[in-house]
């Protein structure tokens, strides 16, 4: 019975189906038992969503063209220093 559950375990409950068994057809159907079926929470996306709330975990969006910044700025500083030297120069 699920008032003879710990109560964390109740707590976990989702949904309850339950399906009565029958055996035979029409007026010999009998009743044989119930199936019940409990569903409990997704435990591991509970864990994600509490972690996403705490922040402890980041989402990384990745922008094309952006991979290699640090070294097109250091390109684009090299020719500018490059073009600077050969105005000064003339």
């Amino acid at each position: 019975a699920i008032k003879d559950m710990p109560e964390p375990l109740r707590k976990a409950i989702v949904s309850i189906e339950t399906e009565e068994l029958f055996d035979g057809k029409g007026e010999d159907k009998k009743s044989i038992g119930t199936a019940k079926k409990i569903k409990i929470h997704d435990r591991l996306k509970a864990l994600e969503m509490l972690g996403k709330h705490l922040k402890m975990f980041t989402d990384v969006h990745e922008i094309p063209g952006v991979k290699n910044l640090a070294e097109q700025i250091k390109a684009a500083r090299k020719r500018a220093d490059e073009v600077d030297a050969k105005r000064g120069k003339q």
